[in-house]
């Protein structure tokens, strides 16, 4: 008996690391456009990103409205392997059809989005220690070939 309660105290300890290493991310966050910057590319007039954790990776849904007008409605699923991932839907960061994402520590991720197999962009992104703001610093090339530098501020909802 002691041999399996000592067996179940060491797999909890190490298992709640792992966990929570991919629930930093895990939830809805919401753009706050006022401390947000964007050069190269206009502000969008909403956008929502949902985090769910999901087999060692991430499920993940951006929806809202571009600058433009235009909708942005793309998802991925992914695992912090640095592996290519396909995104689907429309207004992926720079056109972008596939991301690949990389665990920094337990609040921070890279991610490389890329088009027809070229990086076309790269990001950070940073959850604070409170949880409740994550920070993504971007930069990447737009399909005309301009360049973009993104600081985004969400929101935990």
């Amino acid at each position: 008996m002691k041999r399996i309660v000592t067996f179940l105290s060491l797999a909890f300890f190490l298992a709640v690391p792992m966990v929570l290493r991919a629930q930093s991310e895990a939830g809805t966050w919401k753009l706050n456009t006022a401390k947000s910057k964007y050069s190269g590319v206009a502000t969008p007039k909403s956008r929502t990103q949902t985090w769910e954790s999901q087999d060692g990776g991430v499920k993940h849904h951006t929806e809202g409205v571009a600058g433009d007008g235009s909708a942005i409605d793309y998802s991925f699923s992914a695992k912090y392997d640095g592996t290519d991932n396909p995104v689907t839907g429309r207004g992926a960061p720079s056109d972008a059809d596939t991301v690949a994402l990389k665990r920094v520590d337990t609040r921070t991720t890279e991610t490389t989005w890329k088009k027809g197999g070229k990086v076309v962009g790269t990001s950070r992104n940073s959850v604070s220690k409170n949880g409740k703001v994550m920070t993504v610093n971007a930069r990447g090339t737009n399909p005309d070939g301009t360049k973009n530098n993104v600081k985004a501020v969400y929101e935990k909802q």
